[in-house]
């Protein structure tokens, strides 16, 4: 190749020096249009899924994403906190009772035989003494007087050997239903010594005892 030739070192193609036939170079140029072209329409149809027997893809115009309506949450109630209210409690005194004195009547004491010819012997040492006494009433008259009575007297309510006379004094009130031959339980106090004239116009001293209580026995 002469000075005048030059071939492009980049593309592979070159111009001829002048003076010579333009035809193959015109045949060059072409045949890498027709080369492009082909190389073009292959890619297009890998592209498009022609190559290789796969399913042509359909391209599908893009929608907008269909807004989908949303229902509103419900506001959100506020709810004010109130404090719980303490309930303060309550104090409940407890009382005792004081339990109530029981009260109880004096207590008359019961004899047996010799107990009482005991106190019948010295009257006046035993004063005092609270007894249970029985007895049959020997004298209830004016010359006693509405609040005496003379009654023979024991430990029980059937004489017996320790039966002895003895005077009563009591309420009158207590002894208006009573008679001479009444017999009577009575709890009485001993006084002391107490002298009785009899009818026989004879003194002589009994124990004196004043009655409480006294009851008719049938």
């Amino acid at each position: 190749m002469s000075q005048q030739e030059w071939i492009s070192s980049s593309s592979g193609y070159g111009k001829p020096a002048s003076g010579r036939n333009k035809l193959p170079y015109v045949l060059g140029t072409l045949g890498a249009l027709v080369a492009f072209f082909v190389v073009g329409v292959m890619v297009v149809a890998a592209a498009a899924g022609v190559i290789g027997g796969g399913a042509p893809i359909e391209i599908v115009e893009a929608r907008p994403a269909e807004l989908v309506p949303t229902t509103k949450p419900p506001a959100a109630t506020k709810v004010k906190a109130v404090p719980a209210r303490t309930t303060k409690p309550t104090v409940t005194k407890t009382t005792t009772a004081k339990p109530k004195p029981t009260r109880t009547g004096p207590t008359y004491k019961e004899l047996d035989a010799r107990t009482w010819l005991t106190i019948v012997k010295d009257p006046d040492a035993h004063s005092g003494d609270r007894i249970l006494i029985y007895g049959r009433i020997a004298q209830f008259d004016a010359a006693t007087g509405a609040d005496r009575f003379l009654a023979l007297t024991g430990p029980t309510p059937y004489q017996d050997s320790s039966v002895v006379a003895a005077a009563f004094r009591g309420n009158p009130k207590l002894l208006k239903n009573f008679v001479k031959d009444d017999l009577f339980q009575a709890n009485a106090v001993v006084l002391g010594t107490t002298a009785y004239r009899t009818l026989d116009g004879v003194t002589t001293k009994v124990p004196d005892l004043r009655i409480k209580s006294i009851k008719a026995l049938s």
